[in-house]
């Protein structure tokens, strides 16, 4: 299939206002759904730690995760295509809503356990199915400004969370004159959390989501190719997108697990300037994001997903090895913007190349391979490497595995766009210059 870029002509925002209604309320679910995981994730390693337990458990506490979401979210994307969307989106709005009051309830590795369990289903469950979603109650035409729409979205939520996350156990501490590294104050955190599901709840409940998600005209589009092509030719087309995935999800399991750690053990920084690094990186990875259209215009799809991966790899090498905190400061911040710019990217590339039975399918794969090495192999990879060489190990290796995934996203893909190779843009853009 070939794709060229057609040009859009309108801003992100300006796009934003012409989504339909149940679309916008969607993304107002997801803004929600960003606050919780940006709590949840920056305290529950601090917690954990707070707990007395060593990086190599709590790479451990994490590998569990990779394993509840490979096991729930491996067949929701097909149980999902067939059953419709809206009983798992309620399914994983409760498991998110439990989640925290394990960790309230019950101050012990069983907690933990519990918490990852619950929290792994809930949030696998929202992934696998809100890519399908967002593609069903959008135009093809719209999916670029949709998915910029929805990461922006989802990342300044994050950030947002990140906060919610840093400042509720200092609030706390203060009120109940205790340290925010303790237990109890990192529990009001789980709280905060718990209160958000409910109106997330409320809010899903007012989104209006068809059984199916593809239109009857893609859905017959897809019966004609399907004559024309061989099960492994479409079954190929699913692998090469899945590959790269995997590979990002085993590089970032690596680092992204371990990156409140990272500043409060290489810097001896609290919860609270964590979330501020944390929130502040969120908010310019957003502000990234919305040059992802424009981006994606100009040199296609595949070129900028490959010159945002390589260029980041640098940075991120840099935060492995430099003891000097500017220097990891803007290090952490480009790194994050070059990285996850490019996300809304490869998401409307693979919506637009998959047939649309088949993306539930590629959700719950991609999340389940993902999470294998984001929250699974990848922690404990690192923590392993860490208690060998240190942060400069883990990273290494995640600058490695970015590195091979770049590659062969290229490899793959660079033919299904009229700007086939970056070289050519260059070379277009100098011709054009010529001429004026």
């Amino acid at each position: 299939m070939n794709l060229t870029n057609t040009p859009a002509q309108t801003s992100i925002w300006r796009a934003i206002r012409g989504f339909s209604p149940d679309l916008r309320k969607f993304l107002l679910f997801a803004t929600f759904s960003g606050i919780v995981s940006g709590a949840i994730i920056l305290d529950f390693n601090l917690y954990a730690s707070s707990l007395g337990y060593s990086n190599i458990t709590i790479g451990y506490l994490n590998a569990i995760r990779s394993f509840a979401t490979f096991f729930i979210g491996l067949p929701s994307g097909f149980l999902a295509d067939r059953f419709g969307y809206r009983p798992f989106l309620f399914f994983a709005i409760v498991s998110m809503f439990l989640a925290p009051f394990t960790l309230i309830l019950f101050p012990a590795q069983i907690s933990c356990i519990l918490y990852i369990i619950l929290f792994s289903m809930g949030s696998s469950l929202l992934w696998v199915i809100s890519l399908p979603i967002l593609a069903g109650l959008s135009a093809q035409n719209e999916r670029v400004h949709t998915f910029s729409a929805n990461a922006f979205i989802t990342t300044a939520s994050f950030a947002v969370g990140n906060l919610v996350g840093g400042y509720a156990p200092e609030l706390q501490a203060r009120m109940f004159n205790g340290n925010p590294n303790d237990p109890a104050a990192l529990r009001t955190t789980f709280f905060v959390a718990a209160f958000i599901n409910l109106i997330m709840f409320f809010i899903a409940l007012s989104v209006h989501i068809p059984r199916n998600t593809f239109t009857r005209a893609e859905n017959t589009a897809d019966a004609a190719a399907a004559q024309q092509n061989t099960f492994w030719r479409k079954q190929s087309l699913l692998i090469k997108f899945i590959i790269p995935s995997a590979l990002i999800g085993l590089g970032a399991g690596a680092f992204i697990t371990f990156q409140q750690l990272y500043f409060h053990q290489r810097f001896h920084l609290d919860p609270g300037p964590i979330a501020n690094i944390l929130a502040i990186s969120q908010v310019l990875t957003a502000v990234a994001i919305l040059a992802a259209p424009w981006l994606s215009k100009h040199v296609g799809k595949v070129n900028a997903s490959l010159i945002t991966e390589y260029i980041s790899i640098p940075f991120l090498l840099t935060l492995g090895f430099t003891y000097n905190f500017t220097e990891a400061l803007t290090a952490f911040y480009i790194r994050g913007a070059l990285m996850n710019m490019n996300s809304p990217i490869t998401d409307a590339l693979a919506m637009d190349l998959l047939p649309a039975n088949q993306r539930g399918k590629f959700t719950s794969i991609q999340n389940a391979m993902g999470n294998l090495g984001r929250g699974g192999l990848g922690p404990a990879i690192s923590g392993w490497l860490q208690a060998l060489g240190g942060y400069g190990a883990a990273f290494s290796f995640t600058a490695i595995t970015y590195f091979i995934a770049a590659t062969l996203y290229f490899r793959f893909f660079h033919g299904v766009e009229s700007e086939t190779t970056l070289f050519g843009w260059f070379a277009k853009r100098k011709t054009a210059h010529a001429r004026q």
